[in-house]
């Protein structure tokens, strides 16, 4: 009688243990690792290589923890699909000369939000 009822306990955590295996790292957002952020030339360079559109906020880091965002990030700026946006420093939101680094929030239709880039400011 308990070998019976330890059957179905094995069999669904047998399921539940290969699924987790095979599913496993496999990306859930084609976007993730496609939108990177860098600092050259006074500038962020955002470029997007997925096939969304990527709404992005870029804000100083130390302002980042006394600020509220928009949480409409429709309203953020937007890099295309296979773009590319430059923003200069100054129009970083809380930038000032000689801050070390900046935060790239960014938000798309599929995916949500998402872990903001840090970006270290030269």
């Amino acid at each position: 009688m308990v070998k019976l009822l330890l059957m179905p306990v094995l069999l669904l955590a047998t399921t539940t243990l290969s699924l987790g295996a095979c599913c496993c790292g496999v990306p859930t957002d084609p976007a993730e690792g496609k939108f990177t952020a860098e600092a050259a030339g006074g500038e962020l360079i955002l470029r997007n290589q997925s096939e969304q559109t990527i709404h992005y906020f870029a804000v100083e880091e130390e302002t980042a923890a006394r600020v509220d965002l928009d949480f409409e990030p429709r309203n953020w700026p937007a890099v295309p699909p296979a773009g590319e946006a430059r923003v200069q420093y100054a129009a970083i939101a809380g930038y000032v000369p000689g801050a070390q680094r900046a935060l790239v929030h960014w938000w798309s239709e599929q995916g949500g939000y998402r872990t903001p880039l840090e970006v270290e400011l030269r």
